[in-house]
């Protein structure tokens, strides 16, 4: 719900721009002032748009930004009165840096994020966390030669009497799942599936086993 509604407001700009041309285009052409506010619009958009980019995987406004940012020039250009001309380049500045701060909200939040390679820093974070604690079963191997029974790896006995050596290693993590919607073209938002995930311990002697532990789903009790 809340993707949508940001896709709509982003899809409404370029509409009102376009109606406030049509109703307030004026006749002629534009004058040297107009050409010369829509080249500082220019220079306005690129610095708020630049304020507004963060280094994250998460996702950048993008869209947010350059879809605004034209609305702003063709609106400055575009329209021929100046009170109209500076309340609606005035709406749509407000309106870019909600838009780039709601897409900011919500990318780090639960439901959503705005790069759909996004899974794959992911899978490989889950990836390392596995070697680790494989590596970690390796090294207990050496000296512990017993076999284990099979279940989820934070409730083994031998990780209990060993913390030490799981310091730093995580034991339970997410797996997320990312997928597109019908505006991620335009909105660059996409729907994350978070599934909590704990490595799965596979029976046997920790150096045997090291290497077959698993990240699985834990069923709900």
């Amino acid at each position: 719900m809340v993707g949508n509604l940001h896709a709509l407001a982003l899809i409404g700009l370029p509409i009102v721009t376009l109606a406030a041309c049509v109703k307030y285009r004026g006749r002629g052409q534009p004058s040297e002032r107009a050409l010369l506010e829509a080249l500082m619009a220019c220079v306005l958009v690129l610095v708020m748009g630049g304020l507004t980019f963060h280094s994250c995987r998460a996702g950048q406004p993008l869209m947010q930004c350059l879809i605004p940012g034209a609305c702003v020039v063709i609106a400055v250009a575009g329209v021929r009165v100046p009170k109209a001309r500076y309340a609606l380049a005035a709406f749509i500045f407000v309106m870019m840096l909600a838009l780039c701060s709601h897409y900011s909200d919500i990318v780090h939040g639960p439901a959503y994020v705005g790069e759909i390679s996004f899974w794959k820093y992911r899978a490989a974070r889950l990836a390392m966390e596995r070697s680790k604690a494989a590596a970690a079963c390796e090294k207990l191997g050496e000296n512990d030669h017993a076999a284990y029974p099979a279940g989820w790896l934070p409730e083994a006995t031998f990780v209990a009497k060993h913390r030490e050596d799981f310091e730093g290693v995580a034991l339970e993590w997410e797996r997320i799942e990312v997928s597109s919607l019908w505006h991620s073209f335009l909105t660059r938002l996409y729907r994350r599936t978070t599934r909590p995930v704990e490595l799965w311990f596979p029976g046997g002697k920790l150096r045997d086993a090291a290497a077959r532990l698993e990240w699985r789903e834990r069923p709900a009790n």
